[in-house]
């Protein structure tokens, strides 16, 4: 059986690492508030898009009731993303962080988070697309979105999943619903000496939750406060460490479950992995072949 994570130590991580941020250049935002409220901050961290997630707008987001769409509108046959937004529902494991990965998610930094999509072979005949979701890299480190026209140009991580998923999509309204295999979150550390390290939350078995594709009225396509469900399994949550503070993913997921996983991943009656509960939002960006 695992050892309780230690509430101090978990602080102690959170301390180290927000220090790290402001060092760099980041800033952390405050964390916790309901789970309304989370999805109100959400809709607010997608400024970056230049786009606003209220239902007064005319956005599609799974409370609105506006999720169809224009009948002048129609679907390319790609689209490629960018996750501009990550926040754990308030309560669930994952949830002590987001303000975190809030400021890891800053394409400022020279080395953000950075979870990529492709959307490919879109049918809306049939109702599918494929889908490839995983992590990336800034192709410049250097850039910022702020200060460069059209934005900055990303890659996939070498190491990442390379796997497309067929999912469905709703031909009226732009809903996605399926399973993806994997999502990794890939946060780099700058240290010292010059060099970096990587720390990295590897979730399994994503489901698509109440995601829809929709235009953002300026010639793009945008996902605001899409769902996503999975898991990570305790030897891969243990095997996660912090840097810096040299503490496992397994600590800071267990804050919310006495330490304990939450989840049988496996269906052989043990409770071997901690079920997450997310929101995401998404813009268009270039990928590099």
């Amino acid at each position: 059986m695992m050892m309780r994570s230690n509430p101090s130590t978990f602080l102690r991580w959170l301390a180290i690492l927000s220090l790290a941020l402001l060092t760099t250049g980041a800033t952390v935002g405050c964390g916790g508030g309901s789970e309304s409220d989370d999805m109100n901050d959400s809709q607010g961290n997608t400024a970056d898009a230049g786009m606003s997630g209220d239902a007064s707008s005319g956005a599609c987001t799974p409370d609105s009731g506006m999720c169809q769409l224009p009948s002048d509108f129609s679907f390319e046959s790609q689209y490629e993303m960018r996750l501009t937004d990550f926040k754990f529902k308030d309560g669930t494991p994952g949830s002590d962080v987001n303000a975190l990965l809030q400021a890891f998610l800053d394409q400022s930094r020279r080395f953000p988070v950075v979870v990529l999509l492709r959307m490919r072979k879109i049918d809306l005949d049939n109702g599918t697309v494929e889908v490839r979701a995983s992590a990336g890299l800034k192709v410049d480190p250097g850039c910022n979105p702020e200060e460069t026209e059209g934005g900055c140009d990303y890659k996939w991580e070498p190491e990442a999943e390379s796997n497309y998923r067929e999912v469905q999509i709703n031909a009226e309204n732009g809903r996605l619903q399926g399973e993806l295999d994997s999502l990794d979150f890939v946060a780099t550390v700058e240290k010292e000496d010059g060099g970096t390290r990587k720390f990295t939350i590897p979730i399994q078995g994503i489901t698509l939750k109440q995601t829809y594709l929709q235009p953002d009225g300026e010639g793009e396509v945008v996902i605001r406060n899409g769902g996503l469900e999975g898991y990570v399994t305790e030897e891969d949550a243990k095997n996660a460490i912090a840097p810096q503070v040299e503490i496992p993913l397994s600590d800071v997921l267990g804050q919310k479950t006495d330490g304990e996983p939450n989840f049988d991943a496996d269906d052989d009656g043990t409770e071997d992995a901690w079920k997450l509960k997310a929101t995401f939002s998404a813009q268009e960006t270039t990928i590099q072949r």
